[in-house]
């Protein structure tokens, strides 16, 4: 045994920790607690999409085959079938959009809205999963993907290949 095996761990450091694992949970709970009835940001995302350049609601209906069928959730029309080689980056989002539902035990298949703002932002929300991606961050590439499904005229106006 040595010196420091028989001298006790001091106090103070202990306590200070301690203190400051006690007072980051309070402040935790008080934020928490002080954002209940807020609303949720796909909430917020779809009260300004009214605003939009350029917006479309989308369904996106997993197949057996891997495949996507994507429908115009206000005209009920399938304006394309996506096969699996050709569904990476849709596939992916599709695919964290539909964990997130099943958590919250909502529909399986996506209802998204696609909207192009003036500010250049391109937003896919889906209030049913509490979602928001920003489709900027993907890379250009990635947002042409989505931005072919606004409508031709619309996609015209945001700058989105057709």
């Amino acid at each position: 045994m040595s010196a420091i095996d028989l001298q006790p761990f001091p106090r103070w450091p202990l306590i200070a920790a301690g203190g400051l694992i006690a007072i980051s949970v309070i402040f935790t709970g008080i934020v928490r607690i002080g954002r209940i009835g807020e609303p949720s940001p796909a909430v917020q995302v779809q009260s300004e999409i009214g605003a939009a350049l350029a917006s479309r609601t989308l369904t996106f209906v997993n197949q057996p085959d891997e495949s996507l069928i994507v429908i115009d959730a206000t005209t009920g029309a399938q304006i394309a079938h996506i096969a699996k080689a050709d569904t990476g980056f849709i596939y992916g989002v599709m695919r964290g959009l539909r964990r997130a539902r099943m958590i919250r035990k909502a529909p399986i298949d996506p209802t998204v809205t696609i909207a192009a703002f003036a500010d250049g932002r391109m937003l896919l929300t889906d209030p049913a999963a509490d979602a928001v991606i920003d489709l900027n961050a993907f890379g250009a590439d990635n947002r042409a993907v989505f931005s072919r499904y606004l409508a031709p005229a619309q996609a015209a106006r945001t700058g989105a290949p057709t």
